[in-house]
């Protein structure tokens, strides 16, 4: 529409805040628009404006991964880690493939030194998403925490293989 064009204009222009505000009414009947509504209050830096708008959306839509994991996702942002991984769980049990859920928990995991959990939630994306370099990558990084070289290895190995622009992943492995 012409209003996701401006504020999409307005946002690459550096002015998210703009951006959200004018967007704000359009989309207060779609839990998608309100997702991106509140990843513009982040650009803007407005985090406990977000939270409040997703954990309102939450309410009016709680069926939706997609709402409770972006709630999950800003409440770890602001250091709740259990009211961020009970919604990030929530969205996984609405829809157990949706890997962007799983990656925010396997990154989490990884930041706070729990490289099993890590490690099963990373397997749970391969599950679903073998020609994702994304868990594979999450995985490399648990070995080499759990000095596991050689699995390490062989993890950024097959996610380079997979998606030879993934450099975060092809510059662990090294190529």
């Amino acid at each position: 529409s012409a209003n996701s064009l401006m504020a999409s204009i307005l946002d690459k222009r550096g002015r998210a805040s703009e951006a959200a505000d004018f967007l704000r009414n359009q989309y207060r009947n779609s839990p998608q628009g309100m997702v991106h509504y509140a990843n513009l209050l982040v650009r803007a830096g407005r985090t406990a404006e977000a939270i409040t708008v997703i954990s309102e959306i939450a309410e009016l839509y709680p069926d939706s991964p997609e709402v409770m994991a972006k709630l999950g996702t800003l409440m770890l942002s602001t250091g709740d880690q259990a009211g961020g991984i009970a919604r990030l769980e929530a969205a996984l049990e609405l829809d157990a493939d949706y890997y962007y859920a799983d990656s925010v928990l396997a990154l989490n995991h990884l930041r706070n030194e729990e490289f099993s959990k890590a490690l099963e939630a990373a397997e749970r994306i391969k599950a679903s998403y073998q020609k994702l370099s994304l868990p594979y990558g999450i995985s490399g990084r648990a070995y080499v925490a759990m000095d596991e070289n050689d699995k390490a290895l062989r993890e950024f190995k097959t996610g380079c293989e997979l998606t030879p622009g993934d450099t975060d992943t092809c510059i662990s492995y090294g190529a």
